[in-house]
């Protein structure tokens, strides 16, 4: 390997960045994160893939051969980038580096450190003779299907995002930005009824844990302590850290609500109490102030949250789109029908 002087800084950006297979993996993560649903990726990337394929479907084995080799693949980039190293005489060009630093996924260092390794294990690849045209070939279409996937999310920003969408999200979701002063806090309950134990065994078991968790300082602490009680006792309880809630919410019994504003402050344990699903025993953990964040000066978060979902439906249509253009028509299933 000859490797010329490391890039470094930033390099500028340019058009017509590199699309080979190595970044698949690339594009995948990229799509992870804003379509957040694997499988709808895999199947958005794979239809497009193969109506990719059905359109390359006319080259043959020889000339996908001589794509993939080592001279195809240079004299296809060398009059459009500077040459950034050497992997026994294949250059790396700097359109490639820029492909790799993408949306800070890598400096420049990393990006040809990279490049060169993928160089080394692609000849390998070949050396062992794993680098037929049809596997080479396909990973190449892949790699454009989700090249296309990305392109798409990357047309659709948060201003795309419906009004009326993000004006329903805002109702149902008021309470997260319009609410009095609440209270945080973790709790335990040892069960009873049917499914739980009786109360006066639940009470003691409650007392002891009351006992237990009046060192710690955390809900980790407060946490660790009740399960390692219940799985030392046997006990059917319950550890959670719940929502933060205002001091009139209804989603919780009054006695519990009661009993948690009751608490001094923070790291505070209440007493053992009854409820109609067990014995309780609360930690605070925090108070948070009251909010009153208007539709306005909410509507630019939540457009962000929803973009993901917006982004999944267009690529959704695009393959539906092309679907129906191509006039896909799947042959004979018994093919398949049994494959895993």
């Amino acid at each position: 390997m000859c490797a010329l002087p490391p890039l470094c800084g930033t390099l500028p950006g340019g058009e017509g960045s590199s699309t080979y297979s190595p970044y698949l993996m690339m594009y995948n993560m990229w799509m992870l994160e804003r379509f957040g649903d694997p499988g709808q990726l895999h199947f958005l990337t794979a239809v497009v893939a193969a109506i990719l394929m059905c359109s390359h479907g006319c080259g043959t084995a020889e000339t996908h051969e001589e794509e993939s080799s080592k001279s195809g693949r240079a004299g296809s980039m060398n009059s459009r980038s500077e040459i950034v190293a050497l992997v026994d005489g294949v250059p790396i060009f700097m359109e490639e580096a820029r492909f790799m630093m993408d949306g800070g996924a890598a400096t420049a260092d990393e990006a040809v450190d990279a490049l060169v390794n993928n160089e080394l294990l692609a000849a390998e690849a070949i050396r062992r003779g794993w680098g037929r045209a049809d596997e080479v070939e396909f990973e190449r279409i892949k790699a454009q299907a989700a090249l296309i996937l990305r392109r798409v999310g990357e047309e659709t920003t948060a201003e795309d995002v419906d009004l009326d969408e993000i004006k329903k999200r805002y109702s149902t979701q008021k309470k997260r930005f319009v609410h009095g002063p609440l209270r945080k806090v973790i709790h335990s309950v040892v069960l009873t009824g049917k499914k739980g134990m009786a109360s006066d065994e639940a009470r003691a078991a409650a007392q002891e844990i009351a006992v237990a968790v009046a060192g710690v300082f955390d809900a980790d602490g407060f946490e660790s302590e009740v399960k390692a009680l219940k799985k030392k006792n046997g006990w059917k309880l319950k550890v959670e850290s719940l929502p933060p809630f205002e001091r009139n919410d209804d989603r919780f019994v009054a006695a519990f609500v009661d009993a948690a504003y009751n608490i001094g402050g923070p790291g505070g344990i209440s007493s053992a109490f009854e409820t109609k699903f067990g014995w309780h025993v609360i930690m605070m953990l925090e108070d948070l102030p009251a909010s009153d964040i208007s539709f306005e000066e909410a509507r630019g978060i939540l457009a962000e949250e929803i973009l993901p979902g917006v982004r999944a439906r267009r690529a959704q249509e695009l393959v539906s789109r092309l679907v129906k253009e191509a006039g896909v028509f799947i042959h004979d299933k018994n093919l398949w029908a049994g494959a895993s």
